[in-house]
């Protein structure tokens, strides 16, 4: 099966915006930990690890509901059903209050960090348009 060029243009696009997310919050972790502390550098990089969790469920959802348009049946697996996805993005919600709530009442951790870390995925978007531009703008 050949792969049209926007899909690999796509994919290529997902891979840096993966990559960035966790180069960007490896060095973020780094930067806060040796500015704030390494509790603060730690809660950093747990919001990192949960905001690059939360994308690859958004990327799920969105390859489900590009299945499910196009009449791609098969990619459906009853392991990746509907109701999997929805249970699987609103249990997020719940690990995200346990994890901010232990960090702060049982480790010391910050949730400032922690939600700070969580917001990467926005600079990570943006190196990408970043990217973008200066790799196609002279085609």
């Amino acid at each position: 099966m050949t792969v049209p060029g926007d899909d690999q243009f796509y994919s290529k696009a997902l891979r840096r915006i993966y990559r960035n997310v966790i180069a960007l919050g490896i060095l973020g972790a780094v930067v806060a930990g040796f500015r704030e502390g390494p509790l603060f550098g730690l809660g950093f990089l747990v919001g990192a690890a949960a905001a690059l969790l939360t994308f690859g469920w958004f990327h799920l959802l969105a390859g489900g509901l590009t299945a499910t348009a196009t009449g791609e049946e098969e990619v459906f697996t009853p392991s990746r059903s509907k109701r999997a996805i929805v249970w699987a993005l609103a249990m997020r919600y719940l690990l995200f209050g346990v994890a901010a709530y232990v960090m702060l009442k049982y480790l010391g951790i910050s949730n400032v960090a922690f939600l700070l870390g969580l917001l990467i995925l926005a600079p990570a978007v943006l190196l990408e348009i970043l990217t973008e531009i200066f790799l196609y703008a002279r085609t």
